[in-house]
């Protein structure tokens, strides 16, 4: 997000990374409380409405960036990181949860380093790309997008990962 706003709004570096440096401390301060709604609540519940809010929040937090300072990209980053923090405190309990130990490293290493490769690896270009050519305005479909495919995969998941009931 720091080089996306520097590069589309003009905003400082410094005052992007800051504004995201802000946001990465509140993400990590949120994190044991994700991990205990994850708890009470269930994994694939509490997934799933941290995923439709990305998707709902994906295309107001792009227009926001587009004529904000540092104190919008400040709230967009930390509306962000909360819903962040749905998905970062269940991943490792469902990934835990979703394979036998016998294959729990390659069931868990492989498909989240694809996963990373895949989304992670191309959003930078991808941006860069979309903006370069005058198309800004369609990134967060891009969003929307990866979001579907992880909504599809949550719910296709085994009822008994979600308890630890697999091995």
């Amino acid at each position: 997000m720091p080089g996306y706003a520097n590069a589309t709004t003009g905003l400082g570096l410094d005052k992007a990374l800051l504004a995201n440096s802000l946001a990465v401390v509140l993400f990590m301060l949120l994190l044991p409380l994700g991990g205990l709604v994850s708890d009470r609540l269930g994994r694939r519940s509490t997934f799933m409405f941290f995923l439709v809010g990305f998707a709902v929040y994906s295309w107001p937090a792009f227009r926001l960036l587009e004529g904000g300072g540092f104190w919008t990209l400040l709230l967009v980053e930390v509306v962000g990181v909360i819903l962040l923090v749905g998905n970062s405190a269940n991943v490792a309990a469902i990934y835990a949860e979703l394979f036998p130990t016998s294959v729990r490293t390659t069931g868990t290493g492989l498909p989240y380093a694809t996963a990373v490769a895949l989304f992670g690896g191309t959003a930078p270009y991808l941006t860069t790309w979309l903006t370069s050519i005058g198309q800004r305005d369609k990134i967060w479909t891009y969003v929307v997008v990866s979001v579907l495919i992880g909504m599809v995969t949550i719910m296709t998941m085994p009822d008994g990962a979600e308890k630890g009931t697999l091995d």
